[in-house]
């Protein structure tokens, strides 16, 4: 009755979904003075940020959870919970490791951009002189294009992109097909270029952009938990039929 009472002229929100933006979004609600209820079907939080113990106490992710120093929107959300200083940043060095154990890396220089970037294309052994410059010829739109090229862009895949402006196809199969897939799980030929080119010129723009950084632990413990342990208005055994109510309303 209490809480019942508490609520009386209180708007109530639905959010659909508790990954980390639906979680993110009820926090931010419940701060403003909402009744919030996370509305999730499975029986676990975070979406594609979440993590549970298996039958012998060890944490299990769905993927590898990678900072990059880009993601200033995820360090302003974790400022707000005080959880940022739960991030390990590693050196910035983008280290690449392929079949039958290749490996090439990408080092940067503390100097303004696109100066930082001249240690990589000095230094890198794996891939030769021709195939650097076929990239470094062609980096403008990369570090330049504005808005309305990147939106022509989206219409043509990045293999298209990367081809048509003769770059070296090893750079594709060794440098891009790794990028494309761990930006969407889509390989070169079907991403679209504007995805590629827009992530990949926020890293040659901002020296730091591509600093890799990882949790001190599980994100259940570091970053999820902190979500739903502050807004408190999670009911997790009605969570399954509540998701499925709000797809039905939703059709």
């Amino acid at each position: 009755m209490a809480l019942a009472d508490q609520n009386i002229g209180r708007k109530k929100v639905l959010v659909g979904g508790g990954g980390l933006a639906g979680l993110a979004a009820a926090r931010k609600l419940v701060d403003a003075g909402y009744q919030v209820e996370v509305l999730e079907k499975r029986n676990i939080l975070g979406g594609k940020w979440s993590s549970w113990k298996d039958s012998d106490g060890e944490w299990i992710e769905t993927g590898l959870h990678v900072f990059f120093g880009a993601y200033d929107e995820i360090f302003t959300m974790m400022r707000e919970l005080g959880i940022y200083d739960r991030i390990l940043w590693k050196d910035h060095v983008l280290t690449y490791t392929l079949n039958e154990g290749e490996r090439f890396d990408f080092r940067t220089a503390k100097l303004p951009s696109p100066l930082h970037l001249v240690p990589t294309l000095v230094q890198n052994k794996y891939f030769n002189w021709p195939q650097k410059l076929s990239l470094a010829r062609n980096l403008y739109p990369m570090l330049f294009g504005s808005k309305d090229y990147y939106a022509q862009m989206d219409n043509m895949s990045y293999q298209e992109w990367h081809r048509g402006h003769g770059i070296s196809d090893k750079l594709l199969k060794k440098m891009f097909v790794p990028l494309s897939l761990a930006l969407k799980f889509v390989a070169p030929e079907d991403i679209s270029a504007k995805v590629v080119l827009d992530v990949s010129g926020i890293f040659l723009r901002v020296n730091g952009a591509s600093r890799m950084g990882f949790l001190q632990g599980s994100p259940e413990n570091h970053l999820i938990g902190d979500h739903h342990r502050r807004q408190n208005r999670i009911d997790r055994n009605r969570r399954g039929r509540s998701y499925q109510r709000l797809v039905r309303a939703a059709r």
